[in-house]
């Protein structure tokens, strides 16, 4: 039994469609406990560990969100998301940074390359789930 159903923290997905979600960090710990969170409500998640992997397989796959580290090697977060902005597979995906870095320029460069919203490590796992909840409902709701 994973951590997070342990805690009996869920989401809702009435209409029981398949959702689909990129996860990006070089730390191997990092992807795994995503991978949990949302893996436990039946949500499809994939797993890149640095940017230039990630722009790979958003070249691939619609995602429903992306959950984007800043920092990494090879390519970081920021140069991934505008990367992947510019493609027309998931140029309008939701983008989520999730970083330990709370330097207020790092974040205006952050969402000036696309990012939708910041959340800093240690990250909250019911605002997780809130943001794809909220961003299948609105995607939903637009048809």
């Amino acid at each position: 039994m994973g951590y997070f159903k342990q805690i009996g923290i869920r989401v809702e997905n009435p209409q029981n469609t398949e959702q689909r979600i990129l996860v990006v960090d070089d730390e191997a710990i990092n992807r795994w406990i995503l991978k949990d969170l949302f893996g436990m409500h039946g949500i499809v998640v994939d797993e890149a560990a640095n940017g230039m992997e990630a722009v790979s397989l958003s070249h691939q796959t619609r995602y429903h969100l992306i959950l984007m580290d800043i920092q990494m090697p090879i390519l970081d977060g920021i140069t991934a998301t505008s990367r992947i902005r510019a493609s027309a597979q998931n140029g309008q995906t939701p983008i989520i940074g999730v970083t330990a870095c709370d330097v207020p320029e790092v974040h205006r460069q952050a969402l000036l390359a696309g990012m939708n919203h910041l959340e800093l490590k240690p990250f909250n796992p019911a605002r997780l789930l809130a943001y794809l909840a909220g961003y299948q409902h609105t995607k939903d709701r637009q048809g």
